[in-house]
């Protein structure tokens, strides 16, 4: 019976019809009473979702974060918030490029006034919007797997699922654009599931100008009606969709001078082709459960939007993490679309486990439970970072620099260059200034940024200081060396390590007169 009523909530054929919201209040209100095992999971899971939350919120001002990505976007979202142009010639100090598109920067540095003042602030205001995004993807995740054919038990399970994934819990409280997008593309996608196709491509293009390269909304919309046989209406939802980025993309350049440069021309040129390998044998193991339910229901088909969201989000994301550069969060969309399909497997389940004796439903209910929440526990028995009172990886409490290096780099009225990201939350004066080694190196290597004008104020000992992490001038990532030959050996000649400093602050060396 509940089957019968959801596909006649999606039309019969799988695709949403305009009234397919009430079609889903009569279909809820059809189901059959909840079994043992669901509201077992439901409990379990609900409970560790709001400390997951409370996790969260604990983290807003929390003064580091796990890598050098979200202080960075903090920054240039504070300096919006000062006056100061999104998008400008980072060629020239401080040599801090925007990668992403406007939107996220451009909604923290008018949200970021409500949290305080300053990049603190911003990456409060960030996390904040990043919080609200993963919350509304859980909710996502609900929607589209009550439009495509699961029980409204079984879609709140994998809702949850998700926000519990380790992908989520570690991510869904750092500033980064990918959450945001991520909830723009799923927003459209809902949308073009009860068949308003124009609204949804207004989300997929804001998904794009959030952070480039994100295809797999559209892309799934697109695969979706293709199956259909509908290839008129494929390409009008296509050709709607380039005409709107094109025409965008047009006028940010011609009124952006520098927002190709920074949104396009950074991307590193450089490939990492056992990066995306690597990044799914991390997280296969910490999302075991729902990849198994979502493959399970590609093999027993019929395919339907959450079967080619999947694929298309996991060629994206493959091919996207080929850049050298990138991470295992980029992996986000593909967990996200795995939790929607896994979800009518999981009525499969829940239907064959209705016919057990209440024990064995108890039994059933606590296993998917565990299975549920054994990502984030192996997550936390093996990370190296620390953790806090919900298990969740918060990174290094270690100060940025130790009292006496922090004392004498305040007296420095000269250039302070940082490339290591937690210092900018404590020193926030106009002479401190980035330098995003990791995108101007691939650049330096491809002709594409001239570096003789800053290995020559090296040269000429002009910056007061170098402030960096604990690798120094040897940092790496994925085996590649961040600072080119040059700029290692212009630091290693003209600077030195500052006396009674703990941390790697990098002073000029005394001239040979003095």
């Amino acid at each position: 019976m509940r089957r019968q009523v959801a596909l006649y909530a999606l039309g019969g054929g799988g695709r949403c019809r305009p009234r397919a919201l009430s079609h889903l209040m009569i279909a809820m209100r059809s189901e059959s009473r909840l079994t043992t095992a669901p509201v077992l999971v439901l409990a379990v899971l609900g409970a560790v979702g709001v400390i997951t939350l409370i996790s969260w919120m604990a983290r807003l001002y929390l003064p580091y974060s796990l890598d050098y990505g979200p202080i960075q976007l903090a920054l240039v979202s504070a300096r919006a918030a000062a006056g100061i142009p999104l998008y400008r010639d980072f060629r020239a100090p401080p040599w801090l490029p925007v990668t992403y598109g406007p939107i996220a920067p451009w909604l923290v540095s008018h949200l970021s006034q409500l949290f305080g003042h300053g990049v603190t602030a911003a990456l409060a205001a960030g996390r904040a919007i990043v919080i609200a995004s993963a919350l509304g993807v859980a909710l996502l995740v609900f929607a589209l797997a009550r439009l495509n054919g699961a029980s409204t038990a079984s879609a709140a399970i994998v809702g949850l699922a998700f926000m519990l994934s380790p992908i989520t819990r570690v991510h869904g409280a750092e500033y980064r654009v990918d959450f945001l997008a991520l909830a723009f593309n799923f927003f459209g996608l809902f949308l073009f599931e009860l068949e308003f196709s124009s609204a949804a491509i207004l989300f997929f293009a804001a998904a794009f100008f959030t952070k480039q390269g994100q295809f797999y909304g559209v892309a799934a919309a697109l695969l979706t009606l293709c199956s259909l046989r509908r290839f008129r209406r494929a390409l009008a939802l296509g050709a709607a969709w380039l005409a709107l980025i094109a025409g965008v993309l047009a006028v940010l350049t011609a009124s952006i001078p520098w927002f190709w440069l920074n949104s396009f021309s950074v991307l590193a040129p450089f490939f990492d082709p056992a990066a995306p390998l690597s990044f799914l044998a991390h997280e296969i193991p910490r999302h075991g459960a729902i990849l198994i339910l979502a493959a399970v229901a590609l093999w027993r088909r019929p395919w339907h939007l959450a079967s080619w969201l999947f694929i298309a989000a996991l060629l994206e994301n493959f091919a996207s993490g080929l850049r050298w550069g990138s991470g295992p969060y980029y992996l986000l969309p593909t967990f996200a679309a795995a939790a929607i399909l896994s979800a009518t497997t999981l009525d499969a389940i829940f239907e064959w486990s209705a016919a057990l004796p209440a024990i064995g439903q108890a039994a059933v209910g606590f296993f998917a439970a565990l299975a549920f929440c054994s990502g984030f526990l192996f997550e936390a028995a093996h990370t190296r970072m620390k953790l806090d009172f919900a298990l969740v990886p918060i990174g290094s409490s270690e100060a940025a620099v130790d009292p006496a290096a922090l004392t004498a780099l305040g007296r420095m009225q000269g250039p302070i260059v940082v490339t290591r990201p937690d210092y900018l939350l404590v020193d926030q004066r106009p002479n401190v200034e980035w330098l995003e080694a990791l995108i101007l190196g691939p650049m330096v290597r491809n002709g594409k940024f001239d570096d003789r004008a800053l290995l020559d104020s090296i040269q000429q000992r002009e910056i007061a200081a170098f402030v960096m992490d604990s690798q120094g001038l040897d940092r790496s990532y994925r085996g590649r060396r961040v600072y080119w030959p040059g700029l290692r050996k212009a630091i290693r000649d003209n600077y030195q390590q500052l006396d009674g400093a703990k941390a790697i602050v990098l002073v000029p060396k005394p001239h040979p007169a003095e």
